[in-house]
């Protein structure tokens, strides 16, 4: 049957508390193999809070202002993170959100009619960062351990997106500075840019 045992497992031997008697973890698994048994060992841990991280995100755009098209031709991250576990997979997560972050800055709409009929239903309406709207991401990583759990560990997925609108609505602003246009809204759609500039116009005019 089974019975409770309070023991202490120091990486190389388990004590039991009680007797102070130890058994190599090596022993313990061979009599455990010979006797078609299993050890079971369950462990939690739960953190006071969430880890944190901070980044800056630094763009540069090309506006038309015939068209309102807005093309990202460069863009930069800085962030820090926890202790690295896989460099390469923090790379495409940061990848993958300023992805994320330009299809919301100046792409992804969901829009209606006069009825309330969704007007973009398919990829063939709704707009998503392709590769060609992606440039190369430059990418600055500064290792921070967190002190709020064992491995020091951070989230990253946030890294990559949660800047990019701002930051591309600040670089458009500069972009178009000689209009004085306030972005006040995401995503930033030749539309709705043309109709900053013409209103720019009309009231220099």
């Amino acid at each position: 049957g089974a019975c409770e045992v309070h023991e202490r497992f120091t990486g190389e031997e388990i004590r039991l508390v009680d007797t102070g008697e130890s058994v190599p973890v090596t022993e313990l698994l061979d009599r455990l193999s010979a006797d078609r048994r299993t050890l079971t060992v369950e462990e939690s841990f739960a953190p006071a809070t969430v880890t944190w991280t901070m980044g800056v995100h630094a763009v540069v755009v090309a506006v038309d202002v015939c068209t309102g098209g807005v093309e990202v031709l460069r863009y930069c991250v800085a962030h820090e993170s926890g202790n690295f576990v896989d460099e390469e997979n923090i790379d495409g997560q940061i990848r993958g959100g300023v992805a994320q972050a330009i299809g919301g800055a100046i792409l992804e709409s969901l829009d209606y009619d006069g009825d309330g009929q969704n007007v973009t239903p398919s990829f063939a309406d709704y707009r998503i960062p392709t590769a060609s709207d992606v440039p190369q991401v430059t990418i600055a990583h500064f290792e921070v351990p967190s002190e709020l759990n064992p491995l020091g560990a951070r989230g990253i997925g946030e890294s990559g997106v949660i800047g990019g609108g701002a930051a591309i609505a600040a670089a458009v602003e500069e972009a178009l500075a000689e209009y004085a246009v306030a972005i006040d809204q995401t995503p930033i759609t030749p539309a709705y840019l043309r109709s900053l500039i013409e209103s720019a116009r009309d009231e220099a005019s």
